[in-house]
């Protein structure tokens, strides 16, 4: 075999691999999900998972906004400096112009500061923005997934419900054996019973049908006594 061909079945033999693998990995995937069977529970477990992600994107969305709030007074007092420094200058332009310049130039400085201060400020009322809606999408994504939650919690117990119901009218192959099985053997007793009672009643006809006879004999010897006395006398 050539170097081309055995590239070419090396190709197939690996091609063949990777399908092999992909239909196990597939395979394996439906099997777990098909093995949840407490959807409610792996959904409570969803929104815990969540809720944390939540509770951290929060944390953040708050030291940010901190940030910003810090950014802000700097600016703010920046902007009061470079106020301060130009009321200064003016004040004592007419008296001492060296120093006015010199004010002049604390109050650029405060200036540019403020610039720089400002634009960091700006971008981070930015990313503020940007996360708080963020967080904002999380917290309706978690709404969201606990009505669905809600919601399908009372379809399913209502289907389950209306399942017993229907369970409950049907009749239930393995039940039905053991009534049958308790009727017969409740079908012997009986018939073991009555052939009782008629065994007992056949002996007590039987007594009562002799000791009527011997009655009537008895009856019948008083009558042939007392008739054969009439003829005497």
């Amino acid at each position: 075999m050539d170097t081309a061909n055995k590239q070419a079945v090396n190709q197939i033999v690996i091609m063949n691999l990777f399908k092999k693998i992909h239909i196990q990995i597939r395979s394996g995937i439906e099997d777990l999900l098909n093995s949840v069977e407490n959807h409610e529970a792996v959904t409570e477990a969803a929104i815990r998972e969540y809720q944390e992600y939540y509770a951290k994107a929060r944390v953040k969305l708050d030291r940010i906004k901190a940030r910003e709030a810090g950014l802000r007074e700097k600016a703010e007092k920046a902007r009061k400096d470079e106020g301060l420094w130009k009321s200064r200058a003016t004040s004592i332009a007419g008296q001492d112009r060296t120093k006015a310049l010199a004010c002049m130039k604390r109050a650029k400085e405060a200036e540019t500061q403020a610039q720089i201060l400002e634009t960091d400020l700006e971008n981070m009322r930015q990313t503020v923005s940007e996360v708080e809606q963020t967080v904002d999408a999380m917290r309706c994504r978690i709404e969201e997934i606990k009505r669905k939650r809600d919601q399908l919690s009372v379809r399913d117990y209502r289907t389950r419900t209306l399942v017993a119901a229907s369970n409950t009218g049907r009749e239930d192959p393995e039940l039905g054996a053991i009534f049958e099985r308790w009727e017969e053997r409740i079908l012997t007793r009986e018939v073991i019973s009555e052939r009782e009672q008629t065994s007992g009643d056949t002996l007590a006809r039987e007594l009562d049908q002799k000791e009527n006879e011997a009655a009537l004999e008895a009856e019948l010897d008083a009558l042939i006594a007392s008739g054969g006395e009439e003829k005497a006398s």
